[in-house]
């Protein structure tokens, strides 16, 4: 990706990040919400269509990851519908989650690819930066989500009355990622089996290294911009 001061006036308001970065904040809102309606499943689908469009917008610099990122990205929107009306095989089924979380991690890595290259600090690199921790959390949720749909015991629900066996929704998965992002760690839901175990720890690693790392990148920035001036 290109540094946006060094592009024509006319084409720095190409691929703007901020789109990716409103269509995941509404996605977070769309999860929690959707479970009160009865065509809620329909609101998320919507909801993650917007993501990948504006996902793909905010990269589309470059052409080579754009054919790829639409391949992935129309690949789960395909499977996702089929899987609408009718039982997919579970091979195909394995497709869709790997397909959209392959997808999440290639945007994030340009995301941070770019923020890692700019030399000032913009608009567009707070929307980045904000866009690629918020991807951090969308693809460990859609990990979560095809460990529980083949190992029911992944994670539990924990009560003041002891470990509850119920059903976790989408939103409760969506909630224990940003937990573990954010190491809130409320503790009400934990990862039980090994491999969820294991994913979230890299989660719980992931999240205040990137902070970090983000943190010190753009006060460097903006201090050599300041020293430059």
């Amino acid at each position: 990706m290109t540094d946006d001061k060094s592009l024509p006036v006319g084409k720095r308001h190409r691929g703007r990040p901020i789109f990716l970065m409103i269509s995941l904040f509404l996605l977070l809102v769309l999860y929690p919400v959707s479970e009160y309606f009865p065509w809620g499943g329909i609101m998320i689908l919507l909801g993650f269509s917007l993501m990948l469009i504006s996902a793909a917008w905010a990269i589309h610099s470059n052409r080579r990851v754009l054919i790829v990122a639409s391949v992935l990205g129309l690949g789960w929107v395909v499977l996702t519908w089929l899987g609408a009306r009718m039982q997919l095989p579970d091979s195909l089924d394995v497709v869709k989650y790997v397909s959209l979380t392959v997808f999440i991690l290639l945007v994030l890595g340009m995301m941070v690819l770019s923020i890692m290259r700019t030399k000032h600090v913009t608009g567009n690199t707070i929307c980045r930066a904000v866009s690629a921790y918020l991807l951090i959390g969308i693809a460990w949720f859609v990990m979560y989500s095809l460990i529980l749909k083949y190992d029911s015991t992944a994670f539990s629900l924990n009560t003041a009355a002891g470990i509850k066996d119920v059903s976790l929704t989408a939103s409760d998965l969506l909630y224990v990622s940003f937990c573990t992002l954010t190491t809130l760690g409320y503790g009400d839901i934990t990862p039980a089996s090994p491999l969820a175990q294991g994913l979230a720890m890299l989660e719980a690693t992931i999240g205040p290294l990137y902070l970090a790392i983000l943190i010190a990148r753009l006060v460097a920035l903006y201090t050599r911009e300041k020293l430059s001036d």
